[in-house]
């Protein structure tokens, strides 16, 4: 098994995931899915060019969530730092959706 880096989250982060997983239960387990897949692999996501080492990571559209979620964060070899979360609404065309 990966080896796992602490995650710690901003008080902003925590209140807006709390805040929308009381509208769609479903988010908390994509939330945790995002955070356990960062623990291990924090290089999944992308660098941000023009900042000093800030990285976001987006999950795939999942049916029946109002949107892509969206993480900031920084990392070292031990941790990695949660400092941002957003939902990105998911626009319909055709035959897919994507993130706006």
């Amino acid at each position: 098994m990966a080896f796992a880096r602490d995650v710690a989250e901003d008080h902003g982060v925590s209140a807006f995931i709390d805040a929308e997983a009381a509208k769609n239960p479903r988010l908390r387990d994509l939330f945790d899915g995002l955070i356990w897949r960062l623990a291990r692999d924090p290089e999944c996501g992308e660098m941000v060019a023009g900042t000093d080492g800030r990285w976001v990571v987006r999950s795939e559209v999942w049916p029946g969530m109002p949107g892509v979620l969206v993480l900031a964060y920084r990392f070292d070899d031990e941790k990695v730092e949660l400092s941002g979360a957003k939902l990105v609404p998911i626009i319909q065309g055709g035959d897919k959706a994507q993130a706006a």
